[in-house]
């Protein structure tokens, strides 16, 4: 899969390295998923969960650089 740089398999999972400019973890879980791998529920689900949340702001904060506030530059009040 394009983006992909490895996935290697341990004991009890798989570790993938990932361009995320190219992939994102749920495409991935598509691809593994169509490989007829299962994805774990409870707690593994709630982590991919928390990963893809990361991944949208790391997405969102690339596409508008240095546009937001930062806490050295607050915005300007308007009147």
């Amino acid at each position: 899969m394009m983006g992909v740089a490895a996935a290697t398999p341990d004991l009890d999972g798989i570790t993938v390295e990932y361009d995320l400019r190219q992939a994102t973890l749920a495409q991935i879980e598509g691809v593994v998923a169509e490989a007829g791998l299962i994805l774990r529920g409870g707690l593994h689900r709630w982590r991919r969960n928390l990963w893809k949340f990361i991944e949208g702001n790391e997405i969102e904060n690339e596409a508008h650089p240095m546009s937001g506030a930062c806490c050295n530059r607050p915005p300007a009040r308007s009147r």
